[in-house]
């Protein structure tokens, strides 16, 4: 299941990505942090929110999750 790994073998149930990770692989051995200023959830597949200390800045009309991920300082901005 995409959002869950498994670094060891003979296993039988996969582990949640811990929050501030993401993995979009079925069959995962490890997670990949998100991007500086993005962050998700336990068990997410993407990270689709802004970190501590980001907010988004909701000007944009619409904010597409992949470009959120690509270009996360075009819309993650530091907290004044």
């Amino acid at each position: 299941e995409k959002g869950t790994f498994q670094d060891k073998e003979e296993q039988l149930s996969c582990k949640d990505c811990p929050i501030g990770t993401f993995t979009d692989i079925l069959g995962s051995k490890k997670c990949t942090n998100c991007p500086y200023q993005l962050s998700s959830t336990k068990g997410n597949d993407t990270c689709l929110f802004c970190a501590e200390g980001f907010y988004l800045d909701d000007t944009s009309t619409t904010i597409d999750s992949g470009d959120l991920l690509q270009n996360p300082s075009t819309y993650c901005l530091d907290c004044p």
